[in-house]
């Protein structure tokens, strides 16, 4: 088998592997089991972020109490919207309607 004969094969596979269904589940899987999984992961650190900020002064209070647990809260939040608006695909507006803009 020549290099371009196994590219070839890899390619039809991946062209039957990934079809609208199989990209749905991943999304839906993504969305229903693995964000939740790491959202619950994540709150011991958050948690604990939130404990360190009681004896830290200055810009690490503001970092432990404000500033990480934000950033993974809005990391968490963002994604969640993504993975929301995946899994609902919204239909495209046809080319009459744009061209009448």
């Amino acid at each position: 088998m020549t290099i371009e004969e196994f590219k070839n094969q890899m390619e039809e596979t991946a062209k039957e592997f990934f079809t609208t269904t199989a990209k749905d589940a991943i999304v839906t899987g993504l969305k229903n089991t693995v964000l939740p999984a790491l959202r619950e992961t994540s709150k011991p650190f958050t948690d604990k972020l939130k404990a360190d900020a009681a004896t830290e002064q200055g810009w690490n209070k503001f970092r432990d109490g404000v500033f990480l647990p934000g950033v993974i809260s809005i990391a968490f939040w963002g994604a969640e919207k993504l993975l929301d608006h995946m899994a609902q695909p919204k239909e495209l507006p046809n080319a009459d309607a744009q061209s009448a803009m």
